[in-house]
């Protein structure tokens, strides 16, 4: 992680904990063109905060959503409300994806007793209906004046109880393995293979005979104690061709047999034309036998060039079995103002190329310095676009083949003296041709002090202006992990 994107998560946290005393409920967001089903406002009862205090709302660092079944399961990072910045435990939310309505929420955090910090990775449902989360728990417990983005952690594994919420195990080895990870999730990970069997999947990057490597390098853990064991069982490596400690590589799952991977390497002699290289590699993960590279690709011709060292890393969302790389570039950084833009490139499953979109502008030819997936139906990929800080929220149509993408619907939100920003932070198909779209509101707080607050909306996908003639939008169940809107 480079060192502008941990100012930017610092920036963005220390705007979530002001613990600055205001209203006791956020501001009314009102959606002026459009009528959702249901709303939801993620609330944190358990934080000791003063009256009228909204830091209840507004503690939440990064983020992820699964559909299982016809339920929808939002899982948060909390953060502390003292001391200096640091993440102290989760929000497990379940809502019936048709109606919004909060079945259970889940608490697990320093403010419900517990002392370590524990960092979700993954979320599986088990045979006997129950919910398996996975993660890391630090070994040190919680301090309050020291900021930290590196802990020892060990292997977590907590089940919960689909039907209430409640844990029904925790297994977390004795101080043994004394891993090390990354608070951004993007670092090291615990994940399980597809046959149900639990692995560590861990950056490293190392040097040899001059040149420096990326390496993912996946250990067993065993399941009853969660042991974590050296050494690793299977590498996939990355020459960056560099004497220097150079490249970055992002990898999610495909599917819960397939994982994908992105590694790039650095352009030492022109850095307008680096990343020099480019590549989608995917994995078997289907069970420990059969770790291994199934197919790569080489794409650096999709890249936006001239680069600079002022844009956001190449980054990789995956939705509904398709891969989209993108970028936020900051164009003509060095003169003011200068302009935010956003390139795409669209691949499938097989690493085909669907679409590449240098640029995305709107109608009037502006571009959007700000957009968030929706997904795949029907072979067409659907985004959201924002131009600026405005209020108004294009939905695209990107369709196979496009060099650039139809507006055909928009979501607007009345701006008042109480709300200073919205984001898009999150969005996806839920069932009943509905679209699941988070929304981050900077509320005004008091005078010159604004936080975060997130409001969860089911919306009918005809008002976004998708077509009423296709068929029911699909139930899948597929991680989807987003960091928050710097």
């Amino acid at each position: 992680m480079n060192m502008r994107k941990i100012v930017t998560i610092i920036i963005i946290a220390l705007i979530y904990i002001q613990p600055v005393i205001s209203q006791k409920e956020p501001p009314e967001v009102e959606l002026l063109n459009i009528t959702p089903d249901w709303m939801y406002i993620s609330k944190d009862t358990t934080l000791p905060v003063a009256d009228n205090s909204l830091a209840q709302y507004n503690n939440r660092v990064f983020y992820w959503s699964e559909l299982h079944a016809q339920s929808l399961y939002i899982m948060e990072t909390v953060i502390s409300q003292k001391g200096v910045l640091n993440l102290v435990g989760w929000l497990l939310h379940k809502l019936d994806a048709e109606t919004g309505e909060l079945q259970w929420i889940n608490h697990n955090s320093y403010y419900t007793g517990n002392m370590y910090r524990e960092f979700p990775h993954s979320m599986t449902f088990r045979e006997d209906g129950n919910i398996q989360v996975l993660g890391y728990r630090s070994i040190d417990t919680i301090e309050f004046e020291i900021f930290n983005f590196w802990f020892n952690t060990n292997p977590l594994k907590r089940v919960i109880d689909d039907e209430d919420g409640s844990v029904l195990e925790v297994t977390c080895p004795p101080d043994t393995s004394r891993l090390g990870m990354l608070v951004s999730g993007i670092g090291n990970r615990v994940e399980t293979l597809g046959n149900g069997d639990i692995v560590n999947m861990a950056k490293h990057r190392y040097r040899e005979e001059g040149v420096q490597y990326l390496a993912l390098e996946i250990y067993d853990i065993d399941a009853q104690t969660m042991r974590h064991d050296t050494p690793y069982i299977h590498s996939i490596v990355h020459n960056t061709g560099n004497e220097y400690d150079f490249g970055s590589f992002l990898f999610w799952k495909l599917n819960k047999d397939t994982m994908v991977m992105h590694f790039t390497k650095e352009n030492l002699e022109d850095k307008k034309k680096s990343p020099g290289e480019l590549k989608l590699v995917m994995a078997d993960i289907s069970e420990k036998s059969r770790l291994g590279v199934i197919k790569e690709k080489v794409i650096t011709d999709v890249v936006y060039y001239p680069q600079n060292q002022f844009n956001d890393d190449i980054w990789m969302d995956v939705k509904d079995d398709n891969i989209i790389i993108s970028q936020r570039v900051y164009k003509d950084a060095i003169t003011s103002p200068f302009v935010i833009i956003n390139w795409i490139a669209w691949y499938d499953k097989n690493f085909e190329l669907q679409a590449k979109l240098h640029e995305l502008k709107n109608a009037q030819g502006e571009y959007y310095s700000w957009i968030k997936p929706i997904g795949v139906k029907d072979g067409v990929l659907y985004y959201f676009g924002q131009v600026g800080t405005r209020f108004e929220h294009d939905v695209l149509r990107i369709v196979p083949g496009a060099t650039t993408a139809e507006i055909i619907g928009q979501i607007k939100i009345r701006k008042t003296s109480d709300i200073h920003r919205s984001f898009i932070v999150d969005s996806r198909f839920l069932p009943g041709y509905r679209i699941l779209v988070r929304i981050g509101i900077n509320t005004l707080i008091e005078p010159g002090i604004y936080g975060w607050i997130h409001h969860l909306y089911g919306i009918k996908a005809d008002q976004l202006g998708f077509p009423t003639s296709v068929d029911k939008l699909n139930n899948r169940s597929e991680l989807i992990i987003h960091p928050n809107p710097a």
